[in-house]
């Protein structure tokens, strides 16, 4: 988990001079006329938090600093990049004798190349990690999900992997990316309710062993209807086919003992941490609800995301528009970011006007501790 604190780049996109900024916490918007350098930037300071330099021979600069605070190591970190430094000669080996003028001509054909490296300042002792948890969305964003990353690959001719370029492959391969990344992301909420739960079955095992009749703790009591509601729900997050006993039964037993009561209110705590742990899928259930079209709905499964037509019929993600899969994926990276940084390049691309002027307050809106950039 980490975020961005300053940055300065010597002759960005061929300006002279520094540019510097030092980054809110929260939200930095970078604008300017094209070609002023803005996308360059973005990959600057994607590379030194993913801590791969080699794409960034072909971006225009001199130097490069960018401060990354860590919150786990709780200190800045400062990656400095010279290209000029980086230049290396290469030296290819020749048999002995003159070599040939094809060897020659190779030779100075790869004389220069660079080999990027970013410097990190301070050096620690345990193995730093080689990137920071972060957030990077290209103009290409959509592309890379389906074609860069994900895409399948057929075998031309000459035995050269060539990437299927259809649209219908790229809308398949689009979707199915963007689901693996909902699991991703729901996976690890799904390991905390997990969690949560396990910790509430070790405390009513605790109850249940205890020979005390106490009083439940201060708080709400509950009715006898909601205490039932809790319990159920409670009982099939754990196996949806579990069959609660009958209300008349939960009733009289929950008005006669002091332990069932207790439990109950262990049960309706761990429910409360359960729904704020749940937050981020029904905030992000009910934005997507707010800004899309009429006649489709999209659900945010446990293990899937569904979209659903007036007629309940399923028509699965490739079939949304090229704006409703944008805005879906900057939330879901922006979910997942947590804490830390989000690097998005153009992100009104294929945006309607109104979700454009919407946008940074949905994001702030569904995750208000990323540092948007």
């Amino acid at each position: 988990m980490s975020h961005i604190v300053q940055f300065e780049v010597e002759n960005l996109a061929g300006r002279t001079g520094i540019y510097k900024q030092k980054l809110n916490r929260d939200l930095n918007l970078f604008f300017g006329l094209n070609g002023g350098g803005k996308t360059s930037l973005l990959k600057i300071l994607h590379s030194a938090m993913s801590g791969d330099a080699t794409f960034l021979n072909v971006v225009p600069f001199k130097k490069a600093a960018v401060t990354i605070y860590s919150v786990n190591y709780r200190k800045k970190f400062v990656y400095t990049l010279d290209k000029e430094k980086s230049k290396k000669k290469k030296h290819r080996p020749t048999q002995r004798g003159r070599p040939s003028r094809e060897v020659r001509s190779r030779e100075v054909e790869l004389e220069e190349e660079f080999s990027s490296r970013w410097e990190i300042e301070p050096r620690m002792q345990e193995v730093l990690p080689s990137f920071w948890q972060h957030e990077y969305l290209p103009t290409s964003r959509l592309l890379q999900m389906g074609y860069v990353e994900d895409i399948d690959f057929r075998i031309s001719a000459r035995n050269v992997r060539i990437p299927i370029q259809d649209e219908h492959a790229l809308d398949m391969q689009f979707e199915l990316a963007l689901k693996n990344r909902w699991l991703d992301f729901f996976g690890e909420i799904q390991a905390n309710v997990r969690q949560l739960q396990e910790k509430a079955l070790v405390d009513i095992l605790n109850e249940v062993l205890t020979t005390r009749q106490t009083k439940p703790k201060k708080g709400k009591t509950l009715d006898w209807e909601t205490a039932y509601e809790e319990m159920v729900t409670f009982l099939k997050r754990r196996n949806p086919k579990v069959k609660p006993s009958s209300k008349i039964a939960f009733r009289k037993r929950y008005g006669e003992s002091i332990l069932l009561r207790k439990v109950v209110a262990r049960i309706d705590r761990i429910e409360q941490e359960i729904e704020a742990a749940m937050a981020p899928r029904t905030n992000l259930q009910r934005l997507i609800e707010r800004m899309f079209s009429r006649g489709k709905t999209v659900k945010f499964a446990d293990t899937s995301i569904d979209v659903i037509t007036e007629g309940k019929e399923s028509i699965g993600l490739h079939a949304l528009s090229s704006g409703e899969k944008h805005i879906l994926y900057i939330l879901i990276e922006c979910l997942k970011a947590g804490i830390s940084s989000v690097i998005i390049d153009e992100p009104e691309i294929s945006m309607h006007v109104d979700w454009q002027k919407d946008l940074i307050s949905s994001m702030r809106e569904l995750n208000p501790k990323a540092q948007i950039m």
